[in-house]
């Protein structure tokens, strides 16, 4: 079901009438993000388009509490993507960011249920220097922006130590009708957090949404994250390292990935982010496959290194312009993009990548 760009504001005039009448307890907000790309060697050459949520996914959400004593809170989340460059939904569905709804207590911690980022995408996700924008660590691993259908999901803080733990029986309704032993994903985290240093450990694993004809769901990924970000001036920095484990009815994969990079408040309103990012290893690109295609692990030992800049200037604090670009160098046998997406789509492979983008973020 394709939602339009008027349904959505409906929706959020909707919700605006709830605030005025519990204005203590929810809240409307959202990002409207737009830029302009120039990226190359694309298979059909040097593309330009415009692009949104490059620096954060563009969103409307709304998002709420309410008392239930003894300290113990209600809570729920709706949140809905959107291409503001055309008004069109974005992940196929209505709330496709986030749907939840759950308890939130001081002694036993929070429990939520519906569609949830993971883990991945919570905490470990911020231990790179581009975050979550479009030219960041998302590009080789996707799993860095997941998110999950019919989650169950628990977070308990021991002061500055956190546990997290996310369980999925049916991870993604809308790829295929799965049957409930499929597509089962667990996720274990640990997070330690002060006032400079914020670390944090992650297991996680996948079974297969929708197995082709020979495959079977006991097709799984596995991945240990390990990442840190520290630092309590105008100087932070991170870095991290991913292992990733695929294992299909044929053939097994393994990769490496790790990272670094540095955030640097030059003043008030400009902050400077530099990373890199270094892959070595086969990804299968298809988890539900007997076998992945020979052309996504053709001979051995992929390697690609991705850098990236970025540079956002605050006018307030809910308006910016931002410039991010990206260079990602592969070896013959890799096919990393700047933009993501399977083996040899977004870029020829075996050839290198840059990718630039110049845009404006508002915040509300």
């Amino acid at each position: 079901m394709k939602v339009r760009f008027y349904q959505v504001a409906i929706l959020g005039t909707l919700a605006a009438s709830i605030q005025v009448a519990y204005a203590d307890n929810v809240q409307v907000y959202g990002i409207i993000d737009n830029g302009v790309q120039i990226v190359n060697n694309r298979p059909k050459g040097t593309s330009y388009s415009m692009s949104s949520g490059d620096l954060a996914g563009s969103r409307l959400g709304f998002k709420g509490t309410e008392d239930l004593g003894n300290e113990l809170k209600a809570i729920f989340t709706l949140e809905t993507g959107m291409d503001t460059s055309d008004g069109t939904q974005s992940q196929s569905r209505l709330f496709g960011r986030q749907a939840f709804i759950g308890l939130s207590d001081k002694t036993y911690g929070e429990l939520t249920l519906g569609r949830q980022s993971t883990f991945m995408t919570d905490w470990m996700s911020k231990y790179n220097a581009l975050g979550s924008t479009n030219y960041g660590i998302k590009r080789i691993d996707s799993a860095f922006s997941d998110r999950a259908d019919n989650t169950l999901k628990y977070i308990k803080k021991f002061g500055i130590i956190s546990l997290g733990a996310l369980y999925s029986r049916s991870w993604d309704d809308v790829s295929a009708a799965v049957k409930d032993d499929q597509a089962r994903m667990l996720e274990l985290t640990l997070r330690y957090q002060t006032k400079a240093l914020d670390t944090g450990l992650s297991f996680y694993n996948k079974h297969s949404v929708n197995p082709a004809a020979g495959a079977s769901e006991s097709n799984q990924e596995n991945r240990v994250t390990i990442g840190f970000m520290y630092g309590e001036s105008a100087l932070k920095l991170s870095g991290g390292y991913r292992w990733l484990r695929q294992e299909l009815v044929q053939d097994k994969y393994t990769s490496h990935l790790s990272w670094g990079g540095m955030n640097y408040k030059i003043s008030t309103p400009l902050t400077l982010s530099a990373a890199i990012y270094h892959q070595k290893g086969a990804v299968c690109d298809n988890l539900n496959a007997v076998t992945c295609p020979s052309i996504q692990h053709a001979g051995s030992d992929p390697k690609a290194t991705m850098l990236a800049l970025g540079s956002e200037y605050a006018f307030s604090k809910r308006t910016s312009l931002y410039a991010l670009s990206a260079y990602v160098i592969n070896n013959s046998k890799s096919s990393v993009s700047v933009l993501g997406g399977k083996y040899g789509v977004n870029v020829t492979p075996g050839k290198n990548q840059f990718g630039l983008t110049v845009g404006m973020k508002h915040a509300f």
